[in-house]
């Protein structure tokens, strides 16, 4: 998108004030120089508004960006009342599997036997980290009901911010076993080999009896 040139008054500047129409940010503060371009060098950093939450986005609209501009001396105004900047802030995302893998992890150290995995209820569970390298996740407490399976744990996102992310996250902890599978298209007639097998951990209550499990049972076959 083009920058909103707005008006400008003042021919001393030799440059007019713009206004960006879209900012993509990793830290947690919003400066005058962000949305603004050719602001003098001493008002650039000048920090305006908290950045949205890592992963979001912020609409400023034409009345508080009129305001902002001229509480700091820049000459411009928006073209019209639907004048807006959209304001969104990177993020480091962390997916479902690689929070199973950190309950998994804690369990473990509990005493839960390396057979048994954890599959949690949402899906699409993700949690957008700042992209400073030092935020990461801590697992706060963790409740399991051997006799259900049922688990859940209480996750808060250590990112050097105030107001830290938690998050209740429910699942099921099953047994697994590991299943050799094919990891290409094999033609009838061809000959299997060692190397396109791959192992695959699977529920114990979804792999039938007949299911062969053993790699030997498979190299040579056709």
């Amino acid at each position: 998108a083009k920058p909103d040139t707005g008006s400008t008054r003042g021919a001393h500047e030799a440059m007019p004030v713009m206004m960006r129409n879209q900012v993509m940010l990793d830290g947690r503060m919003v400066r005058l120089g962000d949305l603004f371009t050719n602001a003098p060098m001493d008002k650039a950093e000048i920090p305006i508004a908290y950045a949205p939450a890592p992963g979001r986005r912020a609409v400023f609209d034409a009345r508080w960006l009129y305001r902002v501009a001229h509480a700091n001396g820049l000459t411009w105004q928006p073209l019209s009342r639907k004048t807006n900047a959209i304001v969104e802030r990177r993020s480091r995302v962390v997916g479902r599997r690689e929070i199973e893998a950190l309950i998994m992890d804690v369990l473990r150290e509990r005493g839960l036997d390396d057979n048994e995995v954890v599959e949690l209820s949402n899906r699409i569970t993700r949690i957008h980290l700042p992209t400073d390298d030092s935020a990461q996740i801590d697992i706060e407490d963790i409740y399991h009901d051997p006799r259900t399976g049922r688990m859940t744990a209480f996750l808060v996102a250590q990112t050097g911010e105030p107001g830290a992310q938690r998050m209740r996250i429910s699942g099921t902890i099953f047994r697994s076993v590991e299943v050799p599978v094919i990891n290409r298209h094999v033609m009838p007639g061809e000959l299997i080999r060692k190397r396109d097998i791959e192992f695959q951990r699977r529920k114990v209550a979804t792999v039938r009896r007949d299911t062969v499990l053993d790699l030997n049972s498979l190299v040579g076959m056709s």
